[in-house]
């Protein structure tokens, strides 16, 4: 089982860091939908290495939750301190044939303990209701970009710098009671 997880996590360095490396083309393609995901793992993603957005709808609202990725709870917790938070640990805990060690250490406390966790950054949400469900949102990969259109007349774009921690949105067409 240790081969088998050293060579998925071998596989995934690679495969990402070839993924980092390939920024001289642009991708093609991209996301289409027909309205908005109703739950935030399901959004259209937006981001780089430091800040990012998911655009989605969350009851009544068109929501665009936004982050960083250095918002983080980091008081000391007891499964994060000690001789025993090091990655040579967890790797002998895998030769030994002891994940459930790994387990007690880092996965349970995460339903027990307040920390360490991720502080969400904020979000942005606008009522539906003035505007009604959209006729269709895309997330295009060749200009990281995300539309989301209301027929011919109101559209919300926005979009995330890929090289600085920098963000911004636009909207055309919009009855004044959207953007309160």
């Amino acid at each position: 089982m240790a081969h088998h997880l050293t060579k998925t996590i071998i596989t995934t360095a690679v495969a990402l860091l070839s993924a980092l490396g390939a920024t001289a083309t642009k991708p093609s393609g991209g996301l289409t939908a027909d309205s908005l995901p109703t739950r935030w793992d399901e959004a259209f993603p937006l981001g780089n290495a430091t800040v990012g957005a998911l655009v989605w709808q969350k009851g009544d609202a068109l929501r665009m939750s936004l982050d960083r990725i250095d918002l983080w709870d980091l008081r000391p917790t007891d499964s994060i301190s000690g001789p025993n938070n090091r990655f040579d640990w967890v790797k002998q805990q895998l030769r030994d044939g002891n994940y459930q060690a790994v387990q007690r250490k880092y996965d349970v406390p995460y339903d027990r303990d307040p920390a360490p966790s991720k502080i969400p950054g904020g979000a942005l949400e606008f009522p539906l209701s003035a505007v009604g469900t959209p006729d269709s949102v895309t997330l295009s990969f060749a200009d990281a970009v995300c539309r989301i259109m209301w027929g011919d007349t109101m559209s919300l774009t926005t979009f995330i710098h890929p090289d600085i921690p920098v963000g911004w949105f636009r909207i055309t067409g919009a009855p004044a009671d959207f953007t309160r």
